[in-house]
């Protein structure tokens, strides 16, 4: 209906559009009195008024309607002067767009300004522990080195999630640019309906679907984070909450990333008018083979998620698994890594640990056992024992680190070695082993003051002298000379 050039094609104050009929069928006409003769441009059919809940004649007079506006709308869209406005239109679209592109730039700059300075604050790792012959003061400073890697990979986070927003958002303005700028014109307007329909869409669902992930990250750091610093925790429950939450951190971050991207993946089906039902049955039994088939690796999840919800042990425990004793340094629902005597790194599957012996959780305890000689003033020696504890417990470097008074139990055994006298000495967690040590020292040097010796193995042999009938004629014994 539309001619080349500058010809309209039809007179839009002549245009008719009327009802006739052909073959005994109703029809679309339209004319004008100067450009466009009579011509029928559709059928209008009793399936299509039924559609609508009319009669064929009530639904032919409303295409009329519909039509001549349709007509008389698409003229005016293609005309020189509208087409010089949606240009003006599009050229203003265009510099919106680059000045846009030019702010998130800046801001993309200064975030990346940002983590580059972050990568120059990253905490470093502390070396290897050994859980045998490496001091406690090294383990506890392994725990505040976790505890500054779990603060700056939060901020890394924040950056990150900045950093991807921008450019997300880089993608999200060219797009709508592209798709407006397509529709002004009538031409490649199909070109705009196309990208709404798959490019674009599909498009949302990915920038939406990864803006959640980040979100999410986000959201459960923060909401963690607030709970392990609760006013209500002390400060040892605090630093234990902290490096349990950044274990449960790990874990509901997997989580969160696997439902929204499930959850991506089928919205972008529906987009493509896949049939999800099929797929999701399909899942379904994927599903339960797998889990049927790795048997284990859904029992170490069971046994991962208990472990964590139970609160057994957490990253930054000294732990006892199976024989095996060290530094819990990872670990999520799946296995646990430990860090042993020597260095070694064992990985121990989930499903695997039954008994677990937590040396450190909440609080530590030093059960000293001290033997003494059998010729030793017993009332004396547990006297100095009492004077050296009382003493490490008023030192201003020790007696924030020994929580309560040290608890003499008394002689535990006499053995061939000596009297045993036991002690129990809570402290923070982690510096058992610490306090050990100093406590031992301060004791050899009390026990050296007053005469007291340690006990040592002691044997009693008898010698009796052999009869005359079993000693050979000529082979005395002479004990002298051996």
């Amino acid at each position: 209906l539309y001619g080349g050039g500058f010809n309209p094609g039809f007179d839009a104050k002549t245009l008719e559009v009327m009802v006739g009929t052909l073959n005994g069928a109703f029809v679309i006409l339209v004319r004008d009195e100067k450009y466009l003769q009579q011509r029928q441009i559709v059928t209008v059919t009793p399936q299509d008024a039924q559609l609508y809940g009319l009669s064929v004649e009530d639904w032919a007079e409303n295409l009329t309607t519909i039509i001549a506006e349709a007509l008389i709308r698409a003229q005016k869209e293609r005309s020189p002067r509208n087409l010089r406005y949606q240009s003006l239109i599009s050229c203003c679209i265009i510099l919106g767009t680059i000045l846009l592109n030019r702010a998130v730039n800046y801001l993309n700059r200064r975030a990346i300004a940002q983590g580059e300075k972050l990568k120059e604050t990253e905490p470093s790792e502390f070396p290897p522990l050994d859980s045998e012959s490496t001091s406690t003061l090294q383990q506890s400073q392994l725990v505040a080195v976790k505890q500054q890697q779990i603060r700056w990979e939060q901020q890394r986070n924040v950056n990150i999630f900045q950093r991807k927003l921008l450019q997300l958002g880089k993608i999200a303005i060219w797009a709508i640019t592209i798709t407006s700028i397509t529709g002004l014109f009538p031409w490649t307007r199909w070109i705009q309906s196309f990208l709404l329909k798959q490019p674009i869409s599909l498009l949302i669902i990915f920038l939406s679907i990864n803006l959640a992930i980040r979100v999410s990250d986000l959201v459960i750091d923060r909401f963690l984070n607030s709970l392990a610093e609760h006013e209500s925790l002390s400060r040892t429950a605090s630093a234990r909450q902290t490096l349990r939450f950044s274990t449960f951190s790990v874990v509901l971050k997997s989580i969160a990333t696997s439902v929204l991207a499930t959850i991506g993946i089928l919205w972008a089906l529906y987009r493509l008018e896949i049939a999800i039902g099929p797929i999701l049955a399909g899942a379904g039994i994927l599903g339960f083979a797998i889990s049927f088939a790795a048997q284990s690796l859904v029992k170490d999840i069971i046994n991962g998620s208990l472990i964590l919800l139970e609160d057994q042990y957490a990253v930054g425990d000294v732990i006892e698994i199976g024989g095996i004793t060290g530094f819990v340094e990872y670990m999520n629902l799946r296995m646990t890594q430990i860090r042993s005597a020597g260095g070694r790194m064992v990985t121990v599957p989930n499903s695997s640990i039954s008994i677990v012996h937590n040396l450190t959780k909440d609080w530590s305890r030093v059960d000293l056992t001290i033997t003494v000689a059998y010729n030793t003033d017993v009332n004396l020696a547990m006297q100095v024992i009492q004077q050296v504890a009382r003493e490490m417990d008023s030192d201003p470097d020790w007696q924030d680190i020994v929580l309560d008074p040290v608890v003499l139990l008394g002689i535990e055994k006499l053995d061939a070695n000596g009297i045993d006298i036991m002690i129990w000495i809570q402290t923070q967690r982690l510096r058992q082993w610490d306090v050990a040590r100093e406590f031992r020292r301060r004791l050899k040097l009390a026990f050296d003051e007053v005469g007291i010796e340690i006990g040592v193995p002691q044997r009693s042999i008898s010698l009796k002298s052999f009869p005359e009938f079993m000693v050979p004629k000529g082979k005395g014994i002479d004990l002298a000379n051996g």
